[in-house]
C-alpha cells in the first residue's frame, strides 16, 4: 500500500538539506561502471511504469539533475540517484552527471533519506519505516540530542512525532508481516502494536492470516493479540471467527477412532479426529464435548512444537 507523501516535501526540509544536495557547480561525468550502489538504503528501485517513464524521458532529454556521491577508492557509492542511475542503464547512457561529496557518515544518511523524502511523492511503510530509522541513526552520529531526535525527524517530513514513533516499529517486525503492512492487510498501527511479538509468534500470526486470507488487520485486533503472553489458533479463531467454534462443535458427544490417534505418535503430522454422528465406528470411543475440545487443543499444541522442531531442524 504506497503512502502519499506530499505532506512530506516541505520548506523546511528542502532549506536544512539545499547545501547538502549541492548546486550545479562541480558536476562531474563519471562512468556507469565506476558508481556502486549504497547497501541497505531504504528505497526500492523497482521496474514500474514510473521507472519506464523515467528511461524514456532520459532518453529524450537526457539526466538532468545530477546525483550525488561520494568516492570510495576507484569507485563512487551513490547517495542520491539510485533510480536515475538505473534508468540510465536502461536508457543506454555511458555516464552520469554527478557532485561528488566529502561528507561524514552521518550527513551521508542524511542525505539519502532527505533527497528522497522532499522529492518523491509516495513510498511503502516498509520504505518509511527504514528512511526515519536511517535519519534517527545519522541524527544520533552527528550527536544530535536524544530527546530531539524523533521531534527533528517529525519536523524534517512533516508528520507528528507519534507517526514516526509508529514507523519505527515496523523495523522490529519479520519481512512476512512487514510485506503485509505494504500490501494494506495489516494497518501501519496494527504493525507497530505487534512489533513487540518474538519472531516465532509473528512468523505464527502470519501463517494464520495468510492460511485463513485475512482481509484487514487493524490496530484493535493487534492490541488484543500483542496483549497475550502466548498467541495460539483459538487466541487468534475467537478474534477473527468468533461464530466458527458454535458451528463446529454443535453436538453433545463426539467419536474419536482411537487406533488413528495411536499411529498419531509415530507420524510427524497426521489428522488425528475423525467424526461421526449417525454411526459408532470399529475400534472408537465416544467423548463428550469438553473432552473432544481438550483434544482438539492438544492437537493444536502438537503441531506447533512439531513446527518448531521444524523450524529448528532447518537452521540447524
Amino acid at each position: 500500500m504506497k503512502i502519499d507523501a506530499n505532506k512530506l516535501s516541505n520548506s523546511a526540509a528542502d532549506n536544512s538539506f539545499i547545501s547538502l544536495m549541492g548546486g550545479a557547480n562541480g558536476i562531474t561525468e563519471i562512468p556507469i561502471s565506476q558508481l556502486t550502489e549504497t547497501e541497505n538504503q531504504p528505497f526500492y528501485v523497482l521496474d514500474d511504469e514510473r521507472m519506464d517513464a523515467l528511461v524514456e524521458d532520459i532518453k529524450i532529454n537526457g539526466v538532468l539533475e545530477p546525483i550525488l556521491v561520494i568516492q570510495e577508492n576507484d569507485k563512487y557509492r551513490i547517495l542520491a540517484g539510485h533510480r536515475r542511475t538505473h534508468a540510465s542503464k536502461l536508457a543506454g547512457k555511458e555516464s552520469m552527471p554527478c557532485i561528488i561529496k566529502n561528507v561524514k557518515s552521518g550527513t551521508e544518511k542524511l542525505i539519502i533519506t532527505n533527497t528522497n523524502l522532499t522529492q518523491r511523492k509516495e513510498f511503502l511503510p516498509s520504505e518509511l519505516a527504514r528512511a526515519y530509522q536511517m535519519q534517527l541513526e545519522g541524527y544520533q552520529e552527528l550527536d544530535a540530542h536524544p530527546v530531539r531526535t524523533t521531534a527533528q525527524i517529525a519536523e524534517d517530513n512533516n508528520v507528528s512525532k507519534r507517526t514516526v514513533q509508529y514507523y519505527l516499529k515496523l523495523n522490529n517486525l519479520n519481512w512476512t508481516m512487514i510485506e503485509l503492512v505494504d500490501k494494506g492487510i495489516m494497518t501501519v498501527k496494527a504493525g507497530a502494536a505487534l512489533s513487540m511479538l518474538s519472531f516465532e509468534q509473528q512468523d505464527f500470526v502470519c501463517k494464520y492470516i495468510i492460511k485463513n486470507k485475512l482481509k484487514k488487520v487493524d490496530e484493535e485486533d493487534a492490541k488484543v493479540i500483542a496483549s497475550e503472553d502466548e498467541v495460539t489458533n483459538e487466541l487468534l479463531n475467537d478474534l477473527f471467527f468468533p461464530n466458527k467454534k458454535e458451528d463446529e462443535l454443535r453436538y453433545d458427544t463426539y467419536i474419536v477412532n482411537h487406533t488413528e490417534f495411536d499411529s498419531f505418535l509415530f507420524k510427524t503430522r497426521q489428522d488425528i479426529i475423525y467424526l461421526d454422528n449417525s454411526k459408532k465406528l470399529k475400534d472408537s470411543i465416544v467423548l463428550k464435548k469438553k473432552d473432544y475440545v481438550k483434544i482438539q487443543k492438544a492437537q493444536a499444541k502438537i503441531e506447533e512444537q512439531l513446527q518448531l522442531i521444524k523450524q529448528l531442524i532447518a537452521k540447524a
